[in-house]
């Protein structure tokens, strides 16, 4: 498995959830791995750029965020490479696709894992828990829901 995959309805309309997504300021507050991400971007379109730190089980990191697309109210495409987690020409690719569903918007998340640099192995085991276990704690999805529907952001 090079993907790791999860979705939420969410109970806002799909401007909502893209205000949110689109900011990168405001990924801090809806990404428990995000530590920090400052830029004078408020919504980005495709081609931008931006640094963000996060926090997965070790020390912090930065790293480059490239907007591969952005369409609005439909998907958005961030790679995720450089810094001192990454090796040269490796990186993620995180994929938001939004999608009208009735009063409601269907929130999808892909997290391609192919070029990242991890071990097939670890990719793996990655996928199996990804597909097989059950989340421990809130997840980027579960915040994203919750700045949508309580009208926080």
């Amino acid at each position: 498995m090079t993907t790791l995959k999860d979705s939420i309805t969410i109970q806002a309309p799909p401007v909502k959830v893209w205000q949110i997504l689109s900011n990168p300021n405001a990924m801090e507050l809806w990404n428990p791995k995000c530590v920090r991400c400052r830029t004078e971007l408020q919504s980005v379109k495709t081609g931008d750029q931006y640094q963000a730190t996060f926090k997965m089980t070790g020390p912090e990191y930065e790293c480059q965020c490239d907007v591969i697309e952005a369409l609005p109210e439909q998907r958005l495409i961030t790679r995720y490479h450089g810094g001192l987690v990454f090796k040269p020409d490796c990186y993620v690719d995180e994929i938001f696709q939004i999608v009208p569903k009735e009063q409601n918007t269907y929130l999808s998340q892909t997290v391609g894992l192919k070029y990242s640099g991890i071990p097939l192995w670890a990719r793996l085991i990655m996928g199996f828990i990804n597909r097989f276990g059950y989340q421990a704690g809130t997840g980027p999805l579960d915040g994203i829901k919750q700045l949508s529907e309580n009208n926080i952001y």
